[in-house]
């Protein structure tokens, strides 16, 4: 009786990720879809992903805050480019804390806004000072050894 070994080969996909307009998007989550294996895109929106054979007939998914999430089958394709249409209407519910992000309806505690203009109309030396005063309970600390 003769066993035959199927080597696995991996497939190395690559393309970038812009917005509907062009731009180029960093950071945006590249993923198998249902597995772990994945990337994010640089900071001129390219990524290389290398895909086991068991996942070359997968999907990819591609999410990034603020715009909808798009889905692309790799059916050994090498070359993926994605542009990414923007979804405004879900971005006012995302909340962004110091490590990381979170939807504002999962947020314990207060919520404080700070408007651009109202930050621009100061000459601040840094972010604590420009903050101080501009969102009810903040208190912002030095920590120095």
């Amino acid at each position: 009786m003769s066993h035959v070994l199927k080597a696995s080969v991996a497939v190395t996909v690559q393309g970038r990720v812009t917005s509907g307009t062009g731009e180029a998007l960093p950071g945006v989550n590249v993923l198998v879809k249902g597995t772990s294996n994945g990337t994010a895109t640089n900071v001129e929106g390219k990524y290389t992903l290398t895909i086991p054979d068991e996942q070359a007939g997968g999907t990819l998914l591609f999410s990034y805050i603020g715009y909808v999430s798009q889905e692309v089958k790799i059916s050994g394709q090498t070359l993926i480019n994605v542009a990414l249409a923007s979804d405004s209407k879900n971005l006012s519910d995302v909340v962004v804390v110091g490590y990381g992000t979170q939807n504002r309806r999962d947020v314990t505690g207060a919520v404080s806004t700070v408007k651009a203009p109202d930050l621009n109309q100061t000459n601040a030396v840094s972010v604590d000072n420009l903050l101080q005063g501009r969102a009810a309970g903040l208190n912002i600390s030095s920590n120095t050894s």
